[in-house]
C-alpha cells in the first residue's frame, strides 16, 4: 500500500482493487487530475488505510479474494467515524443486472462504475456530483 502525501480537502482517495495494475492506472488518472492517490490491493488494506489517514473517496472493486468491497462498505461504516464516500467498480454486469452492484447501491454507494470505463465517467463520479473540479481549500 503506498500512503497519500498531504491532500487538498475533498481530494483524498483510496483506490482498493486486488490487481495492483489497475489500482495503479486509476490513480494515476486521478493524480492526473489533481487528487492525492492512496492504493491498497485487498479490503485489509483498505482497512488498515482508512483507520490511520483521512480519506475522502473509497473507490473500490466489488469482485475481490476474501473480503468482497460491499463487505468492505459494511465494516467501513462499522469502524471508521467519518467514513469517506463510497465508489464501486464492478467488472461484472450482466446487462445492468449485476447482483453485487445493485447491494453496493443499496449499502450506499453513491454510484457503480463498470468496467471498462473511460477516464471522463471515472472523474465525473470520484468529482461528485454538482463540482466540476477538485476543491482546492488546504487542510
Amino acid at each position: 500500500m503506498v500512503a497519500a502525501p498531504l491532500a487538498l480537502v475533498g481530494n483524498r482517495v483510496l483506490v482498493v482493487d486486488d490487481n495492483a495494475d489497475v489500482a495503479l492506472a486509476i490513480g494515476y488518472v486521478l493524480e492526473a487530475h489533481g487528487y492525492a492517490v492512496a492504493r491498497a490491493n485487498s479490503a485489509k488494506e483498505a482497512l488498515d488505510h482508512l483507520r490511520l489517514h483521512p480519506t475522502d473517496v473509497l473507490l473500490t472493486d466489488l469482485y475481490m479474494p476474501i473480503m468482497d468491497g460491499n463487505t468492505l462498505l459494511k465494516q467501513v461504516r462499522a469502524a471508521i467515524p467519518k467514513p469517506p464516500r463510497f465508489i464501486a467498480l464492478s467488472g461484472v454486469t450482466h446487462h445492468g443486472r449485476d447482483a453485487a452492484a445493485q447491494a453496493a447501491t443499496l449499502l450506499g454507494a453513491e454510484t457503480v462504475i463498470p468496467k471498462p470505463f473511460r477516464n471522463e465517467e471515472l472523474l465525473r463520479a470520484v468529482r461528485g456530483p454538482g463540482r466540476t473540479t477538485p476543491q482546492q481549500t488546504r487542510l
